[in-house]
């Protein structure tokens, strides 16, 4: 009963190029995804606007069109099946913070990321009814303690879907912290046995993380 955007499975060349066709007829764009992999790596973007050079990155999505799909398919994916195909969703990603306690939502956390391509590059708290309702019936149905990172985009219908649930706190966790949501301690509290505090919703706070040099003397 959980949003998930339509998929189908490829476990070889020929069921990938019939599943990508059977994807763009009836959606558009397709997306191959291995079944293993993290930070979209080895992740492909299959879009006839697509003109770009077959040779494959090592890190992020690539674009590339479905003439191009035949030649990478052959030898990229070998002893990686199965994939995952499925339709593009629409932009931007949105990270959502979930802490549960025994399928009760203590934190539910949305948030847009700055750069859809780029997790770590900052994030805006958003007051989104939709995924705050979506994150607390992912605690809920999924009966979950602790606290989880939720990846969501939306349809070409503007519903929100589920990417996917980390069983893990999300790498960019420290921005719902700095917006004023102490996970971590509330994460605390709770296997004290006590209950987090009350908190306003921090909406619209935008938190951009910096990287400085700083010169040092070496000896």
């Amino acid at each position: 009963g959980l949003p998930v955007p339509a998929w189908k499975q490829a476990n070889g060349k020929d069921s990938l190029l019939n599943a990508v066709t059977s994807i763009m007829d009836e959606f558009g764009d397709a997306v191959v995804k291995p079944v293993a992999g993290r930070g979209g790596r080895n992740v492909f973007i299959i879009s006839v606007k697509s003109n770009i050079s077959p040779a494959v990155s090592p890190a992020r999505e690539t674009y590339i069109n479905p003439a191009q799909l035949s030649q990478i398919s052959a030898t990229q994916f070998e002893g990686n099946w199965p994939c995952i195909v499925m339709p593009r969703l629409l932009e931007p990603v949105y990270d959502i913070d979930i802490l549960g306690w025994k399928g009760r939502p203590v934190r539910v956390i949305p948030r847009r990321r700055n750069n859809s391509s780029l997790p770590n590059a900052g994030h805006e708290l958003v007051n989104n009814d939709d995924l705050s309702q979506l994150g607390r019936q992912l605690i809920e149905r999924l009966g979950l303690s602790w606290l989880y990172d939720c990846d969501v985009m939306y349809d070409q219908e503007g519903m929100p879907q589920v990417l996917e649930i980390n069983p893990r706190p999300s790498g960019s966790f420290a921005v719902s912290i700095c917006a004023g949501y102490p996970i971590i301690d509330d994460m605390i509290s709770l296997a004290l046995g006590q209950e987090p505090a009350t908190l306003q919703q921090a909406k619209g706070k935008r938190v951009v993380p910096f990287k400085a040099l700083a010169p040092f003397d070496v000896k």
